[in-house]
């Protein structure tokens, strides 16, 4: 087995905190006529720019791309379903939220403590990458499959569906933040764009691009996001914001998968400069101990900060004062009291999914859609059990639990190995310089 790539694993350990970063810095919580507000604290034309900085959720799908084409490949070799291996694995980070915040929620409906209802389904609502990450490693095997085949002409494939979804989108209903089935379509091919180009990385597909190259692409990329914006019927920013109807994030936009392959020529601007900071022992004795917990953190940063408000909320005008001067200069010990409740939160929540199992699953395709569909639906409906809408979405996530839990026999692994076959088990290995091992893709 060949070493990890600790750029990769730099990668995906930066962005997710810059993510929480974002989240735990900019968020604005107060209580305004006996209701809980939840928003940003900072708004207009630049922070709408500064969006376009701090949306790295390209880069997550980017890593996870490049380590679901080495997991692929390495259970290829082996003879053994990638998907049955890492499916319950999956979804371990995520069981103790749901259960946790199930309980609160409904006890919150119940009660009608409009508060707790509220801060709890917010939590839930970046649980949106997730069920598209389920959906996405699913699909891995048939998109590395896909690469060995077409190449580069594969997310330039899906960049032209989701053109052509967009123009439906800004034709014929404007900016409409829900648009059925064309907003499914577009979450699904913007991040599977950004997961393909990590699996062209790993194949060695950008090995040609020259620094003079790079440059222009960048230079390329950036005048197409400023026309889009500008002299197109695209939204200014990458991220929900106050005063702006719809971001170019929920759903996504073909706005987002050209900030997807700048930020790849970055990348590959500054890889070997990175890789020569990160060939110390600290730097990979570090990323070693980190990336292993990127989903937790993902996953129960914003239940840390929840934990917090919920003290704050006890005396609201003092604690959580509105945006201005105080606002700002709270940041900092808002920033470090956060940090601390993560560390906490994260060291009881380890202890308990290592007491959850781990098999290999008898029918991981069908489990893993199953969760991505209930935590789909979670995130628009929260989990007050006390909702129809957000007790079908707890059942189906259970239901798929419950079949990740069916563990395969030696002949087992059915579904998953017919699926990984007819994505074509046979591929060639991959042409990366170095790999890494099933395990560690995104968890």
């Amino acid at each position: 087995m060949k070493e990890r790539n600790p750029l990769i694993d730099a990668v995906r350990v930066g962005s997710v905190a810059l993510v929480v970063f974002a989240h735990w810095f900019g968020a604005y919580v107060g209580v305004e006529n006996g209701a809980v507000r939840v928003g940003i604290g900072v708004s207009g034309p630049v922070v709408w720019a500064l969006t376009w900085l701090l949306q790295v959720m390209p880069l997550v799908f980017f890593a996870g791309g490049y380590a679901n084409s080495a997991g692929v490949d390495a259970a290829r070799a082996r003879g053994e379903s990638f998907l049955a291996k890492r499916a319950m694995g999956l979804m371990i980070p995520a069981i103790p939220l749901v259960v946790l915040f199930s309980a609160v929620s409904t006890v919150g409906g119940t009660l009608g403590l409009q508060p707790v209802a509220t801060v709890g389904h917010q939590v839930m609502k970046p649980l949106w990458f997730l069920a598209i990450y389920l959906v996405v490693v699913c699909l891995a095997p048939l998109m590395v499959r896909l690469h060995d085949r077409f190449g580069l002409a594969v997310p330039l494939a899906m960049a032209t569906g989701v053109s052509i979804v967009d123009f439906v989108r800004f034709s014929t209903v404007g900016l409409v933040a829900d648009i059925g089935i064309g907003g499914d379509i577009n979450f699904l091919l913007v991040w599977l764009t950004a997961h393909q180009f990590g699996i062209a990385y790993a194949r060695g597909a950008f090995a040609r691009f020259t620094r003079p190259w790079l440059y222009a692409l960048i230079a390329v990329s950036v005048a197409a996001m400023a026309t889009m914006v500008f002299a197109g019927p695209y939204p200014p920013s990458m991220l929900g914001l106050p005063g702006v109807p719809i971001s170019n994030l929920s759903p996504p936009t073909l706005a987002m998968i050209v900030l997807s392959f700048a930020q790849v020529c970055v990348f590959l601007l500054v890889a070997r400069w990175a890789e020569r900071k990160l060939s110390g022992e600290r730097a990979r004795r570090f990323l070693k101990r980190a990336n292993p917990s990127v989903m937790s953190v993902y996953l129960w940063h914003l239940p840390a900060g929840a934990m917090l408000l919920g003290i704050a909320l006890l005396a609201p005008q003092v604690l959580l004062p509105s945006p201005g001067l105080g606002w700002w200069l709270s940041r900092p010990l808002w920033l470090a009291l956060s940090t601390l409740a993560l560390i906490g939160v994260l060291r009881v929540v380890r202890r308990v999914q290592l007491a959850l199992p781990t098999v290999d699953s008898r029918w991981p395709l069908a489990g893993l859609l199953i969760c991505a569909y209930g935590v789909r639906e979670a995130t628009r409906h929260g989990l007050d059990l006390t909702n129809p809408h957000a007790s079908h979405a707890v059942l189906a996530m259970t239901v798929g639990v419950a079949v990740l839990l069916v563990e395969s026999q030696r002949s087992g692994n059915r579904l998953g190995a017919a699926w990984e076959r007819s994505a074509g088990a046979t591929g060639r290995p991959s042409s990366s310089p170095s790999t890494l091992p099933a395990s560690s893709a995104l968890r």
